[in-house]
C-alpha cells in the first residue's frame, strides 16, 4: 500500500475506511483511566466542553472506593486527573496521596491536567509526589491573575522538577499576539517538543451560541502550526483499496468520520471515570451516552469489561483519536 503524507488531502474516491490507529506512540500499550474528579473550574472556558460548575465534588470516602478499584486492574495503567480543574478539588491532596499509598504494580503514573491556576508554593507541593507528572493546559484568554510570563515560569518550574509531561497549548481566537509571544518564550527555551496545539478557535462547544464551524481568521497562527507537525497526535487510517494516510488530530477536525458499530479498543485501553462511579468506555461516549456502568455498584463488572474490545456506539466520533477501531466483517 502507498504511504501518504500529512499534507495530502483525506481520501476522494469511494473506497471505504476500514482501520483507524493512533500511529508512532505509546498509548494503547499503557490503559489510559481519564478520572473526571470535579465539574469546578472558576476559568470558564466559553469553548470549554467538560467544565460543569453545577457539579463540584465535595466527596472523597467513594472516591477512595473508586481508587481501590481501580487498584484491581491488572494490567499497566495510568490515572488521569481530569476536571472541570483538578487543582481545585477540595480534596485533591488526599486522594493523590491515597492513591499512592494504595498503588499496585500495574500504576504507571499519575498525570495532572491544570490551567495552572495555582501559586507557586502549591504548585510545588503537586511537584513533590514521586507518581505525579503534569500537563499544563495554556487558556491565555481566560487567565486569572497570571500572565503569560507567570505561565512561562510555573512551565519552567515543572521542567525542573523532571515533571513535565507535555503543554496542551490553546489556541483562541482571542489575544493572538499573546499566543504567539508565549509560544516564542517557550520555543526560545527549549520547550518546542512537548508543544502539543489545540485549535479552541474552531467552537467545538456544543452550546447553541456557538457555531461549530472553522474560524478561518486566524492565519495568524498558521506558521507555528506549521512548525509542530511532528508533536501532534498522528492517526493511521487505512482503505479497502490498500491506500493508507497519515493525518494528525487536528486535521481531523473537520472530517465526518463515524464507527458506529466498528469494533474498538476502547474500553480496553481507554476509560472515562466520573467522581459519582459512572463510567464510559471512552470520551466521546461520556458526552453523548449512557454510562456502561457504575464502579461503585459493581466493581466487578468494571474490571471484566475493561478487558475486551467494544462496539462502538458513537454515530459521530469527533473527539476519540485515541485508540484502534476496525470494521467488523
Amino acid at each position: 500500500s502507498k504511504s501518504i503524507e500529512n499534507t495530502t488531502p483525506m481520501n476522494t474516491d469511494k473506497s471505504e475506511l476500514i482501520e483507524f490507529n493512533r500511529h508512532g506512540g505509546t498509548f494503547q500499550e499503557t490503559m489510559h483511566v481519564i478520572y473526571y474528579i470535579t465539574g469546578g473550574c472558576k476559568f470558564k472556558c466559553t469553548y470549554c466542553d467538560v467544565v460543569d460548575n453545577d457539579r463540584v465534588n465535595t466527596d472523597i470516602d467513594n472516591q477512595k472506593l473508586i481508587v481501590d478499584t481501580l487498584m484491581r486492574i491488572e494490567k499497566p495503567f495510568e490515572i488521569y486527573l481530569y476536571g472541570g480543574e483538578p487543582t481545585e478539588y477540595k480534596f485533591i491532596h488526599e486522594l493523590i496521596e491515597y492513591i499512592i499509598e494504595k498503588r499496585s504494580k500495574y500504576l504507571t503514573r499519575i498525570e495532572l491536567q491544570t490551567n495552572l491556576n495555582v501559586n507557586f508554593n502549591e504548585l510545588s507541593k503537586f511537584l513533590s509526589y514521586d507518581l505525579v507528572t503534569i500537563s499544563p493546559s495554556v487558556h491565555i484568554t481566560f487567565l486569572k491573575g497570571d500572565n503569560i510570563h507567570d505561565i512561562f515560569d510555573k512551565i519552567c518550574l515543572i521542567d525542573q522538577s523532571d515533571k513535565l509531561e507535555r503543554i496542551d497549548f490553546m489556541l483562541e481566537k482571542w489575544k493572538k499576539q499573546q499566543h504567539i509571544d508565549l509560544y516564542k518564550m517557550l520555543f526560545e527555551a527549549g520547550y518546542g517538543s512537548k508543544i502539543i496545539f489545540v485549535y479552541n478557535y474552531y467552537e467545538p462547544n456544543r452550546k447553541d451560541i456557538y457555531t461549530g464551524k472553522w474560524n478561518s481568521n486566524c492565519v495568524e497562527y498558521d506558521t507555528i502550526i506549521k512548525n509542530h507537525q511532528s508533536t501532534q497526535e498522528n492517526y493511521k487510517l487505512v482503505y479497502d483499496n490498500g491506500e493508507t494516510v497519515y493525518k494528525n488530530a487536528n486535521q481531523l477536525v473537520e472530517e465526518e468520520m463515524s464507527f458506529e458499530g466498528w469494533l474498538c479498543d476502547a474500553k480496553k485501553n481507554l476509560v472515562w471515570v466520573d467522581y459519582t462511579g459512572d463510567w464510559w468506555e471512552c470520551n466521546t461516549a461520556q458526552i453523548k451516552s449512557p454510562p456502561r456502568g457504575n464502579i461503585l455498584t459493581s466493581s466487578d463488572i468494571f474490571l471484566t469489561e475493561t478487558k475486551y474490545p467494544v462496539v462502538c456506539r458513537i454515530k459521530k466520533c469527533d473527539a476519540c483519536f485515541f485508540v484502534k477501531k476496525w470494521r467488523q466483517n
